[in-house]
């Protein structure tokens, strides 16, 4: 049994973090929840209704070194301004510990603001640090990865309203299954702002912004065939739908071609139970929903390393899809500097995964703010 503590009681936290743990209950337990200050929250489902008996908040000030020695891992979720203040607190807090004893990170999305970068170096007092990135792990790409053997490889991706900023850097990471990004661009066009991601082995992903799940879609363009997701497929298209029971339930994936039903991935109760009703056959369209079964499944990654750890010869672990902490901060590099830019192009000056660059930056943004000051 794996032991969490959740830093954080946003939003986020109650919808996604909160019922993907206690949907796991065989695997996790929640240590505790911790933020500013004290109070009590709820577990929501996905339409934001309170689920289960009332939570216990403790303020976040009292956490001890002991409170941190005791757990598996510590999920930060709290506003982007107060990420360095907290990830300074929970390495001054375990600086006198061994490494053995410490708890590993999963930290949300972005990371780190690029002006933060100074608090990079706060990652160190973890032993292993995670990214809580769910486009890495929603629950329709066993269909379509399924489907993608079917029609050979993937050359070009367009998420079409359906992805923003880093996320949508790291779902083109996911569905084109390449994560190093050579180029991007972003620029004006008619209805909003369109980026392009070059990446090494020659694939394109272009990404049509602002984002509307509502009516959002996504097409992969194969070597013998496409693939969608999305309201509309055309002729000759595979769709990646969703497979719902009388009651709205979704029991897993398909994907269709002019009438012909294949690929099929199903779900577990849990995961079905996670999910909720759904309005819509569509994965895109039921985005928020699917991002709770993807944070679950980060869980079950996370808690397959841990078992590989501790027992190597015992575990069959294929090897997590959790987000690294360098491939989390790679996206919120590429979505900022493109978004400041116009371009970013990959160096050793100007790459998240170049450790001369991250230094670079959090000496500039400590000076920065100390100057500010």
């Amino acid at each position: 049994m794996n032991s969490v503590l959740v830093i954080g009681s946003g939003q986020r936290v109650r919808r996604a973090a909160l019922p993907a743990i206690l949907a796991r209950p065989e695997t996790w337990s929640l240590a505790g929840i911790r933020s500013r200050k004290p109070k009590q929250i709820h577990s929501e489902d996905a339409a934001g209704d309170n689920v289960g008996a009332a939570l216990d908040v403790t303020a976040l000030d009292t956490l001890t070194t002991t409170d941190l020695t005791a757990v598996h891992l510590v999920y930060v979720c709290v506003s982007k301004g107060a990420v360095p203040n907290v990830l300074a607190q929970l390495a001054d807090l375990l600086a006198s510990v061994r490494p053995i004893e410490r708890p590993a990170l999963l930290i949300d999305t972005p990371v780190l603001l690029f002006k933060h970068m100074f608090a990079a170096k706060s990652f160190d007092a973890f032993p292993r640090v995670f990214v809580a990135e769910d486009m890495s792990t929603l629950p329709w790409l066993d269909t379509l990865r399924l489907a993608q053997k079917h029609v050979g490889l993937t050359r070009r991706l367009i998420l079409n309203q359906s992805a923003f900023a880093y996320h949508g850097v790291a779902l083109a990471k996911t569905l084109l299954g390449e994560v190093t990004v050579l180029t991007a661009r972003r620029r004006k066009i008619a209805s909003g702002f369109e980026r392009t991601l070059r990446f090494a082995d020659g694939k394109v992903c272009t990404i049509i912004e602002p984002r509307d799940y509502a009516i959002g879609s996504a097409r992969l363009e194969c070597e013998q065939g496409a693939i969608s997701l999305g309201p509309q497929a055309p002729g000759g298209t595979w769709h990646v739908s969703a497979t719902l029971a009388a009651d709205g339930t979704c029991t897993g994936f398909f994907a269709e071609c002019d009438g012909e039903r294949r690929f099929v991935s199903t779900l577990s109760a849990a995961d079905q139970a996670l999910l909720g009703p759904l309005q819509s056959t569509g994965p895109i369209q039921m985005m928020d929903a699917m991002k709770r079964v993807g944070f679950a499944r980060l869980l079950d990654d996370i808690a397959a390393q841990n078992t590989a750890q501790q027992h190597p010869d015992e575990s069959n672990a294929s090897g997590p899809n959790v987000w690294s902490l360098n491939d989390g901060l790679d996206d919120m590099w590429i979505d900022y500097l493109t978004e400041k830019t116009g371009r970013w192009r990959q160096t050793p000056l100007t790459s998240a995964h170049s450790g001369t660059a991250r230094g670079l930056v959090g000496t500039l943004m400590k000076l920065a703010a100390r100057i500010k000051k």
